[in-house]
């Protein structure tokens, strides 16, 4: 995490985008991975879901796991792009970076 901050803040343009934007896109990012965690596990428990079989298993993991994990990205990533501050690409690309990667992060820790 300290290399990419590192890489974004050194050879990208000075003062392109303000510092105060990547304050909590990181933390934002553990956030959405335990609030999919919760709704997976909720609708795990719904439909009684188990490892029983591979298509089952395919069919939760595309349309359950995949789906609530990206529109809960999405939702936090609409939100920040709303600012406007936001005003190139570039921009779009790092908030969501340091989103996904926080993501990531928790996800692979836990």
């Amino acid at each position: 995490m300290v290399l990419w901050n590192n890489f974004f803040y050194r050879f990208s343009p000075r003062l392109a985008t303000p510092k105060r934007l990547f304050k909590y896109p990181f933390s934002l990012g553990i956030v959405a991975m335990l609030s999919a965690f919760l709704i997976e596990r909720f609708i795990a428990q719904i439909f009684e879901v188990g490892i029983s079989g591979i298509l089952q298993t395919i069919t939760y993991t595309f349309f359950v796991v995949a789906l609530t994990e990206e529109i809960i990205k999405f939702f936090i990533l609409k939100k920040y792009l709303e600012n406007p501050d936001v005003d190139q690409v570039i921009d779009g690309v790092k908030i969501g970076f340091w989103l996904g990667l926080g993501f990531a992060f928790a996800e692979n820790t836990f």
